[in-house]
């Protein structure tokens, strides 16, 4: 009988390992082959760095990122007060790459990008960590930068990547160059500004909706960056790191933009062209915080001629009762909480029912308002216990008032 092998060669299939081909190693791709930078030399090692200048006159959206701009108005209504005394050359901007978004006691910065203002350009430095091996060397590299500055600007740095690297500093027993830089965290002012008129504060989205650009086809998602450095340490391909370095620059400078855009709007609302109408009503609030109630007024009462949306001209009139019922200005609130009750604002319809009782006595008035406030509860948008409770305030006050209206008729 024929044998399986010889049936095997019979039909062309070759049998053993002659003639073929050695399995070639596969062809690794350093960073420095796909990204132009150099090596920095330490006495603990070697770190790989980017660097790109934006030359004077760069636009990024609606913003020319070199032009001159106050950032007091900005450091103040951020509460931070000491960074109003910086110049902007002093100032540097930062955002790290990390291993993991969410953070925790293995995560660290691959990664980390700075940009700060030289004579009239802007300079964007990348640190780029090659190996967990080089992470002393890298950190070391990283203070060299931040020592030269005496303000951090960062969104969302102050919960997240300060912590990361201060913490990465004690792992290494280095000192943290953060320890004696003033932060500002532009997160919290793009909530307070936006939280009524964004459904999304994360930079990409302000970038579109504010600063009006977008990310070429060299993005990659967020969420993707700490796999695509993992795959990177383990395949030895670097070629994938292109999107990350785009990633972070752009973070960089759109962080740097934003600072550009928040600096124009808040010094000047009224005339600056970016100021967008609804963001005077915020921009109000925050001069109001400042103590600058003068010129709250003025973006209140500019806001007032702008034909807002309803919830955003209710807004307003509270704001104004609000200003002046502070000052103990009660008969300038008045109208305010009145304009506010025809929209239904069950809140103003008890401001109301409150001076009527406690300022003028007129137990009349106090109960009608008090009604008013029933009346509307059925358009109140809350949960279902918080209206029950505070139906059953208003039955109270109703009612108590309602004695009230008795004993004052008996009276007379």
């Amino acid at each position: 009988m024929e044998s399986l092998s010889e049936k095997l060669k019979s039909l062309g299939v070759q049998i053993g390992a002659q003639g073929l081909e050695s399995p070639q190693p596969k062809r690794e791709f350093r960073v420095e082959e796909v990204i132009e930078g150099h090596d920095v030399e330490t006495n603990l090692g070697r770190v790989f760095v980017v660097d790109n200048i934006l030359k004077q006159g760069y636009e990024h959206g609606v913003i020319q990122l070199c032009a001159n701009h106050r950032h007091e108005t900005l450091a103040i209504m951020g509460n931070n007060e000491a960074f109003s005394r910086l110049d902007r050359q002093n100032i540097v901007f930062i955002d790290a790459e990390t291993t993991s978004l969410a953070g925790g006691a293995g995560t660290f910065a691959f990664m980390v990008g700075l940009g700060f203002y030289e004579q009239d350009n802007f300079r964007v430095i990348q640190l780029f960590l090659r190996d967990p091996s080089e992470e002393l060397a890298f950190l070391s590299v990283l203070g060299s930068y931040i020592e030269r500055f005496n303000g951090v600007v960062s969104y969302n740095g102050k919960s997240f990547d300060i912590p990361l690297l201060n913490n990465r500093h004690v792992i290494h027993s280095l000192p943290s160059p953060f320890t004696q830089t003033s932060h500002l965290d532009l997160l919290h002012m793009a909530r307070k500004l936006w939280r009524n008129r964004l459904t999304s504060r994360s930079l990409k989205d302000i970038e579109v909706e504010i600063l009006h650009t977008s990310r070429t086809i060299d993005e990659v998602p967020g969420w993707l960056v700490p796999q695509i450095y993992f795959d990177y340490l383990q395949s030895g391909d670097a070629r994938p790191l292109a999107g990350v370095f785009y990633h972070n620059r752009m973070d960089i400078v759109s962080l740097a933009a934003l600072y550009v855009y928040l600096c124009g709007i808040l010094n000047e609302p009224l005339t600056n062209p970016l100021t967008h109408f609804l963001d005077l009503i915020e921009i109000g609030s925050l001069y109001e915080q400042m103590g600058n109630s003068e010129r709250a007024v003025k973006l209140y009462e500019q806001c007032l001629q702008n034909g807002l949306p309803r919830q955003s001209f209710l807004n307003v009139l509270l704001k104004y009762a609000f200003l002046y019922r502070k000052k103990g200005d009660w008969l300038t609130a008045l109208p305010f909480w009145e304009k506010a009750a025809e929209l239904q604002h069950v809140d103003s319809c008890i401001e109301l029912a409150k001076y009527y009782e406690h300022h003028e006595r007129d137990i009349v008035s106090a109960l009608t308002w008090t009604e008013h406030a029933l009346t509307n509860l059925a358009s109140l948008d809350i949960t279902k216990s918080s209206k029950k409770l505070l139906e059953k305030n208003l039955e109270h006050r109703r009612a108590r008032l309602s004695r009230k209206s008795e004993k004052q008729s008996q009276g007379k």
